[in-house]
């Protein structure tokens, strides 16, 4: 197509959000992609579309959809989901203990540190007399 016929087969849409400019390129590069990169043959019918089912289709919703429909799901009964929250809270509550009980350790031996370190500073500060100064004589 010329530039008018482009036009004209946009329903007379001629502005830069448009990009017509591009599609005789873009045409050209699918063209090669499905025919000598993928192996499509002339007589292969392709068919583009934009929404399935009520669904828009593109490609980063079909390659998450794929991905989605690969995960091994499991689909828990309300007894199940309870069981779970119940185990989750066990584990939450058992960290807590771990913690606390790190926390009083820590607390213990900070406490028994001080307590030591003032004791020793009250009696072991006069535990030793000064020593004399004795003059050295030569002769015995």
């Amino acid at each position: 197509m010329n530039r008018d016929e482009l036009v004209s087969f946009h329903d007379g849409v001629d502005d830069a959000n448009a990009n017509l400019d591009g599609q005789c390129f873009r045409a050209t590069y699918v063209f090669q992609l499905l025919h000598n990169g993928f192996g499509f043959q002339m007589t292969d019918s392709i068919r583009a579309v934009k929404v399935v089912n009520g669904h828009k289709v593109g490609w980063a919703l079909g390659a998450m959809l794929y991905e989605i429909n690969t995960l091994p799901w499991s689909y828990l009964t309300p007894e199940d989901k309870l069981v779970a929250e119940k185990a989750s809270l066990q584990i939450q509550w058992d960290a807590l203990f771990l913690v606390a009980i790190l926390f009083a350790m820590f607390a213990c031996l900070l406490t028994m540190f001080i307590v030591r370190r003032q004791y020793n500073m009250t009696v072991n500060r006069h535990r030793y007399e000064e020593i004399e100064d004795v003059p050295i004589d030569s002769k015995p």
